[in-house]
């Protein structure tokens, strides 16, 4: 296996200390990122529950296997760069972890038939011409790797497990769930796709494409159309980002739901992808009598807005996984209560304008430990990053910055600007 260079990144996330690639490597092929957007996302949306095994696939430095290795027994990490393992092995050992398998190789090969309680994937999934850098593209065309992915992962999931997949694709015969759909059709899964961002082929290749417009705007504006000239070979009018949660269940009756996002995650979200999964298979069993009733550990907040001389009341419920719903005068006035017994508080009864509308958290039914939740809030997080150019990069990376930005899913930050950004 490589050494890790002595000159490197160092960076602090989670309690974690990890190594990479100094930013002046990044357009090398074999460029190793550091805690950056994507993998930031995936660490919030993974579901902390305690596992005998998990995979990682396309590791990296290592962030997700060294994050699933405090909740499971073993762990497997693989990538195709050698570089990559041998910075996911030296951080391991700055951790002192001892339980996960570094695996060289391409994608489920290195493991054979093994199935696992837990897979992640943040995969090299952008949608462009490219081939050079590894960690950022998969050298096939379009979304096929992963769509390919999702439809082997399935065979590779225990019964019960999970398989999480941060992915661009692209959006077929006007729905973005379709080409999802058809990639686990007849995989025993129940899923969640959660769409974070839809965005439009010339966007999305100058938010790819913007570190070259700091260093020659000849080579960015040839490069965005030479990506745009890919889009129109391909018949590619859009590009979604998002996550994928795959639960394996057989026995048949498999169910799809298909959520847009209006926000990020804030880190702990994977418990409410979770709760998902059992308050929908509580209402596809015909529900009954039950309570709203927070996740472990949430924090329900009420705002009231009025602003536009109407009246709006948002209850937000921390953290969450970034999307929201519509809920009725009942829903939410039982919302008002639990929020008030928890802060040992006297109920407050939500007033109601004409037009008023609500949205917000929904707890629909907590029983047996399960439920399931929607719910709102908008966050916006900034890593700042200092190069030392002589020796190591040391910083720690915020775990959450809040603040109401707007704009939806395109006010946080899951754009990209340069070879770094995924």
């Amino acid at each position: 296996m490589a050494s890790v260079p002595d000159r490197h990144r160092r960076q602090t996330y989670d309690g974690l200390e990890l190594a990479s690639d100094p930013a002046d490597r990044e357009t090398d092929s074999d460029f190793v990122v550091g805690v950056a957007p994507s993998p930031r996302t995936l660490a919030r949306l993974t579901i902390r529950r305690r596992v005998r095994t998990a995979l990682d696939l396309g590791t990296g430095l290592g962030i997700h296997a060294l994050r699933v290795a405090r909740h499971a027994e073993r762990v497997v990490g693989i990538d195709i760069n050698p570089r990559a393992l041998a910075y996911a092995a030296h951080n391991a050992g700055l951790n002192g972890i001892e339980n996960v398998d570094w695996r060289l190789g391409t994608w489920l090969e290195p493991v054979g038939d093994q199935q696992f309680d837990l897979i992640l994937a943040n995969p090299p999934y952008v949608i462009s011409p490219e081939t050079d850098l590894a960690y950022r593209d998969s050298g096939e065309p379009a979304d096929t790797l992963v769509l390919r992915l999702l439809a082997q992962v399935p065979r590779h999931l225990e019964e019960g497990g999970h398989a999480q997949l941060l992915c661009n694709w692209v959006p077929r015969g006007g729905s973005w769930r379709e080409p999802l759909e058809k990639a686990i059709a007849g995989a025993d899964c129940d899923a969640v796709f959660l769409l974070y961002e839809q965005a439009e082929p010339e966007q999305y290749a100058r938010d790819w494409n913007r570190f070259l417009s700091e260093q020659d705007h000849g080579d960015f504006e040839s490069a965005v159309q030479r990506w745009l000239a890919y889009y129109r070979e391909h018949d590619i009018d859009s590009i979604a980002f998002g996550l994928v949660v795959l639960r394996k269940r057989t026995g048949g009756g498999n169910w799809v739901r298909a959520i847009k996002a209006t926000a990020g995650p804030t880190e702990g979200a994977g418990e409410h992808v979770a709760r998902l999964f059992t308050g929908w298979d509580w209402v596809r069993a015909g529900g009954g009598q039950g309570v709203a009733e927070p996740a472990p550990g949430a924090r329900i907040v009420r705002r009231l807005d009025l602003s536009d001389g109407s009246e709006r009341t948002t209850y937000e419920i921390r953290p969450h996984a970034g999307f929201a719903v519509q809920v009725d005068d009942d829903v939410a006035q039982a919302l008002a209560r639990r929020a008030a017994a928890r802060a040992d508080a006297p109920p407050r009864r939500p007033r109601h304008g004409s037009g008023a509308e609500r949205e917000g958290a929904r707890h629909l039914i907590h029983r047996a430990g399960g439920g399931m939740s929607e719910h709102e809030h908008r966050t916006e997080e900034e890593v700042t990053e200092e190069q030392d150019a002589d020796a190591v990069e040391d910083l720690d990376v915020p775990e959450e910055q809040s603040g109401d930005v707007g704009g939806g899913a395109q006010g946080w930050p899951i754009k990209h600007n340069g070879p770094g950004g995924k």
